[in-house]
């Protein structure tokens, strides 16, 4: 027992150690994480030797049912043991089962599920993208060089498993990480010290403590119901930012207004024309009829018009739509350091640039969706699907494109041992 938790209380200096080298957490929290590592199983040792045999034994890989998948599948040679090259080939690992669980080797299944944090596995398969377990207590993967999803808890219908039973999960100091769906039963959350990625979370979990490195976006699941908003989540969750920049952006309205007013819409359209009738004001200036395409949808074409008198037709290089006013605004998916991407309905002044200066023509009160970097830049999408995370390398590769090792495949083969 103290063996374990010395061990125990290592793996929790490392992970303090990450949040030392960005924005230190307060004691409060590092108390509170220091609690819940507690639950954390302890790795099997690690043979550290990448060129060595590693043999599928119960020193380096628990579970019965986790030796004979990789006996069976990734033990090419069948010598007992897996070599540097077999363990390269793994992708995906997936502990999963999909349909009925029935029959006493399904529950053991389970339970080994349960009961280990998966630390040393991760380190074994260096070329590992994918990893899906929504049974697990623990997740737990550092410094892993290729790892882009883990604990992907969504079945094939989209719906988020009710049953994921996770106490912890751990991501640190992986480079290519780029996505995670948290569970409805969790203590700890923590992604840090990753360059880019998403975290889909459904936004009544407010149960776990969740650390995030700045460079995360925080997104709302597909799954979650439309009435409650990522903004109520991030207000309400125990959440710890690290590793935030000086240079960040917020997502309640009162921080992103200010960068909102005056942007300017680059993808409106407009279209000159003289007007027939009141062809001149009052003061014999000529009038024309200023057209605003909003490209709303192609069936459409310039619903807005506003009249402009002035001496010379005016060119269409000297229109601009620009934000005038923020009426409301809701956020979809918050990295402090990368940006907010939001809907928002908003006021637009259309304007008009003449040496004589600017001449506010009309305004359009539109919905839209935004994209706010912390650096002021602002992008505008007519729909939701335009718009998707900056730098997020979508999974070229689906289950059926790795190589992966997968308990699904062998579930009859189990029952079939057991019967036998």
């Amino acid at each position: 027992m103290n063996k374990k938790r010395s061990i125990t209380y290592a793996l929790f200096l490392m992970l303090i150690g990450s949040f030392a080298a960005c924005n230190k957490p307060s004691e409060d929290v590092d108390l509170q994480i220091a609690q819940i590592m507690e639950a954390v199983p302890t790795p099997l040792p690690f043979v550290d030797d990448p060129q060595a045999l590693v043999p599928i034994d119960e020193e380096h890989f628990e579970g019965d049912f986790l030796r004979t998948l990789l006996k069976l599948q990734v033990d090419l040679d069948g010598d007992g043991c897996l070599s540097k090259s077999e363990r390269e080939t793994v992708e995906y690992l997936g502990f999963d089962v999909e349909g009925p669980l029935e029959g006493p080797t399904i529950s053991i299944i389970r339970n080994e599920v349960k009961a280990t944090s998966y630390e040393t596995l991760f380190r074994y398969f260096p070329n590992l993208k994918r990893f899906e377990c929504p049974r697990a207590n623990a997740i737990v993967v550092r410094n892993h060089e290729s790892i882009r999803e883990v604990s992907h808890l969504m079945n094939d219908e989209g719906e988020m498993y009710k049953e994921a039973t996770r106490d912890i999960i751990i991501v640190e100091g992986c480079p290519n990480f780029m996505s995670m769906y948290v569970g409805d039963v969790c203590k700890l959350v923590s992604v840090t010290d990753v360059p880019q990625g998403s975290v889909a979370i459904n936004p009544y979990n407010l149960k776990p403590k969740y650390v995030f490195d700045g460079n995360i976006f925080v997104e709302q699941s597909v799954a979650d119901p439309a009435d409650r908003a990522l903004s109520d989540f991030l207000d309400a969750a125990d959440l710890t930012w690290v590793n935030v920049k000086k240079v960040s952006v917020g997502y309640k309205r009162e921080d992103v207004e200010p960068l909102l007013l005056g942007a300017v819409v680059e993808e409106f359209s407009y279209e000159v024309s003289e007007k027939t009738e009141d062809s001149y004001d009052d003061n014999g200036v000529k009038g024309y009829h200023i057209y605003v395409d909003t490209k709303e949808t192609v069936y459409a074409t310039y619903p807005f018009k506003f009249s402009l008198y002035c001496e010379q037709k005016p060119e269409v290089d000297a229109l601009k739509t620009r934000v005038s006013k923020v009426l409301d605004f809701t956020p979809l998916v918050y990295s402090p350091n990368r940006g907010v991407y939001s809907d928002a309905l908003l006021s637009f002044d259309v304007v008009y640039e003449s040496e004589a200066g600017e001449q506010v023509i009309g305004t359009i009160h539109k919905r839209r969706y935004c994209f706010i970097e912390p650096s002021g830049e602002v992008a505008f999408y007519s729909t939701e699907m335009e718009w998707d995370i900056p730098d997020y390398k979508k999974p070229e590769f689906g289950r059926e494109s790795l190589r992966y090792l997968n308990l699904d495949d062998y579930v009859e083969y189990f029952r079939e041992s057991e019967t036998n």
